[in-house]
């Protein structure tokens, strides 16, 4: 395990942000704020892909979320040509995933290419 790249844990901050400001469907709010403190020293490690990350949240509380991606869906520009989904584990952050369509990103968005759909 390793730190986290820079543009990574930036992207990944804005989203937990942005997920933990949603009064929602069927989780309580109070869980998706416990998000943000996983965020204190994560680490990753390569996923199955250049465009997927491992999350790896040692010694943070686990919260009640159901396994599977983040309600919220989050877009790349606003001609959404990519979304940004991270996924819970075991009441954990687990993985980051950029997903696209068309040419292959050269780069991880920056957080204010994240629109929220």
């Amino acid at each position: 395990m390793s730190p986290l790249p820079r543009e990574v844990e930036s992207l990944l901050a804005a989203i937990v942000a942005l997920e933990a400001g949603r009064s929602f469907d069927g989780n309580a709010p109070a869980a998706t704020l416990g998000l943000t403190s996983q965020l204190i020293g994560i680490e990753g490690e390569p996923g199955d892909g250049p465009w997927q990350v491992r999350l790896v949240a040692r010694g943070a509380p686990r919260i009640e979320l159901s396994d599977g991606p983040l309600l919220g869906r989050y877009w790349v520009g606003a001609e959404r040509s990519g979304e940004i989904v991270v996924r819970v584990r075991d009441g954990l952050l687990d993985s980051m995933e950029y997903a696209w369509s068309g040419t292959e990103p050269v780069r991880w968005p920056e957080p204010g290419e994240i629109t929220v759909g």
